[in-house]
């Protein structure tokens, strides 16, 4: 049998695998967070530098993340321009 991410060991509705794509409740607070973590993984922040994710609620994060990626976006864009 395959485990459930740590995240979703908590919510019994959340069907997230670890070789699988997630395809839990997307009105589940734990699947949203997982899937935010996710986004941010894609960053790479120095220790001690960045917010503490951990304390932020779910709006806060999303909003971070969105700033993360157009950040990302934008330097992306200059960086084939230049």
């Amino acid at each position: 049998m395959r485990e459930l991410k740590e995240c979703c060991r908590t919510c019994p509705g959340c069907t997230a695998l670890e070789d699988e794509s997630f395809t839990g409740d997307p009105d589940c607070e734990y699947a949203k967070r997982y899937l935010l973590l996710e986004r941010l993984n894609n960053f790479v922040m120095v220790p001690g530098h960045g917010p503490d994710i951990e304390n932020m609620s779910n709006e806060d994060l999303e909003l971070y993340v969105k700033m993360l990626e157009r950040l990302a976006s934008k330097a992306e864009q200059i960086r084939m321009e230049g």
